[in-house]
């Protein structure tokens, strides 16, 4: 990915919308990639987005989202002078009402859904009479990221597999979200030196 163009500092961005996957066991809404593309700005307007996050996701708001969207999640990343400076943010409409979300804080892409009715800890085993179900969406352009969840069948928890690992869910945490969700991080803004010593910081709000 190039940074800088005749004077210019890229932007790169990629837009999520969700659309449902209905299961017998839960209705989950995954993102699914819409763009996945390089802005080029003037330095000036991108060091006024780092320091601005408001100014940022503004700018991001007026180019990437239309009014027929109802639910999306945008990414962006500025690199600049050695550093990344990382925006997501969580843009719904309200449609969700009655949704649990799953916490799981990164964007990654899902490759399998395995639902348990058993104990299950990470690096254990799994019991075969534990699987109640497992759903293989490695083929299909499917990403996690805060999904709005409903839960049709009671289980023990599950078992989300991304590019970037596994999480364990268990079901009680998704219910305890419920209460919570005012507080899930929508917006995540954070900026990663590249140095022997990383630092990094992280903004997070809530978007409606």
């Amino acid at each position: 990915m190039s940074v800088q163009d005749n004077g210019k500092v890229g932007i790169y961005v990629k837009k999520y919308s969700f659309i449902p996957w209905e299961t017998e066991n839960f209705v989950l809404q995954v993102l699914r990639k819409e763009v996945d593309e390089l802005q080029y700005t003037e330095k000036e307007l991108a060091l006024k987005f780092i320091q601005n996050e408001e100014l940022f996701d503004s700018w991001l708001t007026s180019l990437y989202m239309n009014k027929n969207d109802i639910a999306v999640v945008i990414e962006a990343q500025i690199n600049l002078n050695g550093s990344v400076y990382t925006l997501k943010t969580f843009k719904e409409r309200k449609q969700f009402s009655g949704y649990l979300y799953l916490p799981i804080p990164y964007i990654a892409k899902l490759n399998k859904v395995i639902v348990l009715g058993d104990t299950f800890e990470s690096g254990e085993p799994i019991k075969d009479n534990a699987i109640i179900a497992s759903y293989d969406v490695s083929s299909l352009d499917y990403y996690v990221f805060f999904n709005p969840i409903k839960i049709l069948k009671d289980f023990y928890s599950l078992l989300i597999v991304t590019d970037r690992g596994a999480d364990i869910v268990h079901l009680s945490s998704v219910k305890r979200l419920e209460q919570q969700s005012e507080g899930i991080a929508k917006s995540t803004k954070s900026t990663r030196k590249r140095s022997k010593s990383k630092k990094e910081k992280s903004k997070s709000r809530r978007k409606s």
